[in-house]
């Protein structure tokens, strides 16, 4: 699936003049449900570009799904990939090229409320834990494990034809087992320069997102600042786009369909 993003990076390098710098971090798409009643389920599939300050650019892919088994009450997953080539911010010599790939899932849960009828308004907040690999080859060779935690508190409006959100996710990043051959990086501090090992790293995520389409399906852009206290390279910037699916639509009409409509179903608005 990681050649689906590269086209999204040879844009970038061709928009900064065919040099970039690796990224070792890439913020994951914001899963936002909008749920507003139980027994509602969500699943979302995006694409996406990332940058930084460094001329690091990234490719993303992300799944993402949610689903109210009782009301007030939300669970959500997601599932996240980037893809980063490019040199070493801290190196000045040719051929210091990597490449980093990143895989990581989080889990979490929330509550949510909403007002409203043929359009809802809605208010949320969800906190959930995240851990993936991070593997590095090229100039630098290495292989790293994180863990995050994160709260996302929100806000937004939904209707059968659109949804718009803000999300702002905030949290904590940590990495570990770090392993590295170093031979060819001697001269640089690189301890400075890559996510240390053990070291707790803070993040702020604002997060806006739109929808349009027609109950079942709706086509999504969603663009995220990040801001990390950190000096390695880290895409600050992300734009993504993908399909948002409603799939208690799919729930409601197949069980009309096959079964008369004696089973009760969501209303969704």
């Amino acid at each position: 699936m990681r050649y689906l993003a590269f086209p999204a990076i040879g844009l970038l390098v061709f928009l900064s003049g065919c040099y970039t710098t690796a990224s070792f971090y890439c913020p994951s798409t914001v899963n936002t449900p909008l749920l507003s009643e139980k027994n509602q389920a969500r699943m979302t599939g995006s694409i996406g570009i990332g940058a930084g300050e460094n001329n690091n650019v990234a490719g993303t892919l992300g799944l993402s799904f949610a689903y109210s088994p009782i009301e007030h009450l939300g669970i959500i997953s997601n599932f996240h990939n980037f893809f980063s080539s490019g040199d070493v911010t801290f190196a000045s010599t040719a051929n210091s090229n990597i490449n980093n790939v990143s895989r990581s899932g989080e889990l979490g849960a929330g509550y949510y409320t909403s007002k409203g009828d043929r359009t809802k308004y809605i208010a949320d907040v969800y906190a959930g834990l995240g851990y993936g690999k991070l593997k590095t080859d090229g100039f630098v060779t290495g292989d790293m494990q994180h863990i995050h935690f994160f709260m996302q508190p929100g806000i937004g409006l939904s209707n059968k034809v659109v949804d718009l959100a803000f999300n702002i996710r905030l949290g904590a990043l940590s990495y570990s087992y770090f392993a590295s051959e170093y031979s060819a990086v001697s001269n640089y501090n690189i301890y400075e320069k890559l996510p240390g090992n053990g070291n707790l790293y803070f993040f702020a995520e604002p997060a806006l997102t739109f929808r349009l389409g027609y109950k079942f399906a709706k086509f999504q852009t969603q663009i995220i600042v990040s801001k990390i206290n950190s000096d390695w390279a880290y895409d600050f910037f992300v734009i993504n786009m993908g399909l948002h699916f409603s799939l208690e639509y799919l729930y409601s009409g197949y069980y009309n369909k096959h079964r008369g409509g004696g089973i009760s179903t969501p209303q969704t608005h």
